[in-house]
């Protein structure tokens, strides 16, 4: 499937009237915390086939394992579709700003939809359940929730009352600053220029929101992400964070042609975030500016700089792509305001899962088994208009079982397995599926070895 294909998928799966609970769900309202555990669970026994409902944890400083927020709470996800080997894996993450309430009833009513849609034998709901594993968390910061709708509190579903966590944090603000290392090893010129963190099984001395989730990215092996906001119209992409020589300057990442298409790949399928006649009011509500994101997208840095986000976090530090959209000029609109965000949003939500599936895929073996978890790497070089070879300098690894996925425009490529540091395979490919001879492995010498000629990649058509 192409991007330019997106233009035909519609959503259509919601329509289903059945005298059950998730069908009597009220849309035009806030759900609150309790609420929206209650929908999931909901979810979940309707289609327990096809879901499963968990929460986040993690270990604190003292080695103890965590499970709550400051107040309480739990960082609930409902995943469709099973764990099978090779599915790729994706998220929606809603919510992180507790005052920003769009994202979180959007993956609500994503949620109902999607198991409406599967029971009722929708082929669109089938293929997007059948082909990948989809984690659904509708709030990453339910304490911010609670705060901004805390009825005895001044400013109460304010733009601003609620942003943070219960402990005052925010908590895009409150991951590791990788685009600072990365920058640094760009200016010294050498690697690695991804996977740049790994201690995420052992103790974590962050806010609880941020451990937990971290510890999600980097023990799941996730393909495609987003994580949404409120208070803008646009899809933004990494980098992030401004270079430190060129302040509010685009900053673009080694896939920074992949990720323009697949924040177009959302913004093509919202007509109010894509047209750059919609845009929200300028500072100090003045409303008749033109639209500063073309075709409704934005490179983080030159919009305005993030240091230590999720977003650039989860590209850096994992096999994970991510972009981060801003749904609407309000925040924390009314309920009533709720169904029309769907409406404007259920196309590009349809769009963006479908991302998941672009580019190359398959598994490594060695001797008839699959390698282990980060054994092999994958590295990709594109092939320019001219002939020319452009290393992309981001790679991916094996993931359980061998598997990989390489998110990839499309366009010719050049696909490099690398087992223990030795070039093993070249391939230009849709699938490659690599088997290795059992003695395929570094000598030493930092020289690949021969392989014999059945341990070659296998080409597959892809889907």
């Amino acid at each position: 499937m192409n991007l330019s294909d997106f233009s035909i998928i519609i959503l259509s799966f919601g329509c289903v009237v059945l005298a059950t609970d998730i069908d009597k769900i009220e849309w035009g309202k806030h759900h609150d915390n309790k609420e929206v555990f209650e929908i999931l669970e909901a979810v979940n026994k309707r289609c327990p086939d096809i879901t499963s409902l968990y929460h986040l944890k993690y270990r604190d400083t003292s080695g103890n394992e965590r499970d709550e927020t400051p107040r309480g709470n739990k960082l609930h996800v409902l995943a469709f579709g099973t764990s099978e080997p090779g599915r790729p894996e994706f998220k929606w993450v809603g919510n992180m700003h507790g005052n920003e309430v769009v994202g979180r009833e959007l993956i609500l009513r994503l949620a109902v939809d999607l198991c409406l849609g599967h029971r009722n034998g929708n082929p669109l709901a089938a293929s997007l359940v059948g082909r990948a594993r989809l984690h659904l968390m509708p709030s990453m910061n339910p304490d911010g929730w609670e705060i901004a709708n805390d009825p005895s509190a001044p400013g109460r579903r304010t733009e601003v009352k609620g942003r943070q966590n219960a402990n005052n944090v925010d908590l895009n603000r409150d991951f590791p600053d990788l685009d600072r290392r990365i920058y640094e090893l760009e200016r010294a010129g050498t690697g690695p220029f991804d996977h740049l963190f790994s201690n995420h099984t052992e103790r974590c001395g962050r806010q609880p929101e941020t451990c937990m989730v971290m510890k999600w990215i980097l023990t799941n092996n996730f393909v495609l992400s987003a994580n949404l906001h409120g208070g803008d119209k646009v899809a933004n992409y990494p980098y992030d964070e401004s270079r430190p020589d060129s302040p509010n300057a685009y900053s673009a990442s080694p896939d920074d042609r992949l990720f323009r298409q697949l924040a177009l790949a959302y913004s093509s399928g919202n007509p109010a975030m894509y047209d750059r006649r919609y845009a929200c009011p300028a500072e100090g509500g003045a409303d008749g500016r033109p639209n500063p994101f073309r075709r409704g997208v934005t490179n983080g840095a030159k919009w305005y700089s993030v240091a230590s986000g999720m977003q650039d976090f989860n590209y850096l530090a994992s096999n994970c792509y991510e972009i981060t959209v801003e749904l609407g000029c309000k925040k924390y609109p009314p309920g009533n305001e709720l169904p029309r965000y769907w409406e404007e949003n259920r196309q590009a939500l349809v769009n963006y899962m479908s991302a998941v599936h672009f580019g190359i895929k398959g598994q490594v073996t060695k001797a008839g088994s699959p390698v282990a978890k980060g054994a092999a790497v994958i590295t990709v070089d594109r092939i320019d208009t001219d002939g020319s070879v452009l290393p992309i300098l981001h790679n991916v690894n094996t993931g359980a079982h061998g598997y990989y996925h390489r998110l990839l425009t499309d366009g010719p490529f050049v696909c490099v397995m690398i087992d223990n540091g030795v070039n093993l395979e070249r391939w230009s490919a849709r699938q490659v599926d690599f088997h290795l001879c059992a003695d395929a492995a570094a000598t030493g010498s930092g020289k690949p070895r021969q392989i014999d000629s059945s341990c070659e990649g296998v080409l597959v058509d892809g889907e």
